[in-house]
């Protein structure tokens, strides 16, 4: 969430698709990996066939299956010409830009600042950027630039994805980790929005 917002700041919602699909991956990766892990650490095996109704309900599978359905077939533009539309897809268009906001004063109000609390999140989040970062640059010049000849905007998506915070629903899932772990994840998931967004802003300087 927080990623389309500043990939869109930048590109326009034109180009907001390049990043959906790149993004296609990291979704797959966490309904059908990360969250398949995270409760099984909580005790809760979870079978293959739920894995698979899971990511297929997924309000964001669905919205991405959808945004490709209506774009594709340009069905989008027969629907918006109806006011009653119209008037639907003002509103969702403010609630959703109330949605990052609305999870980093979540995440800011759990956040417990102090110098000996801070010190490990930052090396955390400072080395995760910067070994996502590297992975990033392989796979953008091994793939997307040599191999598929991709637009440079397309690269820029990759970076963004690469170098966001770590999912925000991750706390949710820590039932009983203990008070100090779950505040270790929310200060590194605080810390990594702040230099998530210096990261992106030196990515737009220099590339």
């Amino acid at each position: 969430m927080m990623g389309y917002s500043l990939f869109v700041a930048v590109y326009g919602t034109a180009n907001m698709y390049k990043l959906a699909i790149v993004d296609l991956g990291q979704v797959t990766f966490v309904f059908f990996i990360l969250l398949s892990y995270l409760k099984k650490l909580n005790g809760k095996a979870v079978g293959g066939k739920a894995l698979i109704l899971s990511f297929a309900r997924s309000p964001v599978i669905l919205s991405i299956i959808a945004g490709i359905v209506f774009g594709a077939t340009g069905t989008i533009h027969i629907v918006r010409e109806f006011p009653l539309f119209e008037s639907f897809w003002e509103t969702f268009r403010l609630v959703s830009s109330l949605t990052v906001p609305v999870i980093c004063i979540v995440i800011g109000y759990e956040l417990r600042l102090s110098a000996g609390s801070l010190r490990a999140p930052l090396f955390t989040a400072s080395a995760r950027i910067a070994l996502l970062f590297i992975l990033a640059f392989l796979v953008n010049n091994l793939l997307l630039n040599r191999i598929l000849h991709l637009d440079r905007t397309f690269q820029i998506a990759l970076y963004t994805l690469f170098i966001l915070p770590p999912p925000f629903v991750i706390p949710i899932f820590m039932e009983d980790c203990g008070e100090s772990s779950k505040q270790f994840v929310l200060n590194t998931i605080s810390i990594h929005i702040i230099l998530s967004l210096f990261a992106y802003l030196a990515i737009i300087i220099v590339l």
